[in-house]
């Protein structure tokens, strides 16, 4: 009986330790990399931002075309910026938040990206003149 009793005891132990064995290994997760990011030409946005920015643009390069021109007149008196390089940087990144028909709110609505547009394209003579 306790001869039995023993090899019922050792296999119970055989079965237990043999499966948290195989539990354990199945437990374990793969290390699995994080593909890279995909490369795109949608603009990065932060705090100063009020708007939602859509992984496509909402208007074809045509039109963007129209909109540069239309805005370079509209800043051609603005002497502190140069106005082309301005409505360049700040529609590009603009039709990736706001429909062509409410581009004016973009000039509101997007005052991080007016800023930093203004400030990273002024006139040459103006630049030339603070130095």
């Amino acid at each position: 009986m306790i001869k039995e009793f023993s090899v019922l005891l050792l296999m119970v132990f055989c079965l237990f330790g043999c499966s948290s064995k195989e539990q354990k290994e199945q437990t374990e997760t793969p290390s699995v990399t994080a593909p890279a990011p995909i490369k795109t030409d949608k603009p990065a946005t932060d705090s100063r931002n009020q708007a939602t920015v859509f992984d496509k643009p909402l208007w074809d390069i045509s039109q963007m075309e129209k909109q540069v021109l239309y805005c370079v007149d509209q800043y051609i008196d603005m002497e502190e910026i140069d106005p082309y390089k301005f409505c360049e940087c700040f529609l590009s990144k603009a039709r990736y938040t706001h429909e062509i028909r409410f581009l004016d709110q973009a000039f509101e609505d997007q005052e991080g990206w007016l800023l930093d547009c203004m400030r990273d394209h002024p006139r040459s003579e103006f630049r030339e003149e603070q130095n």
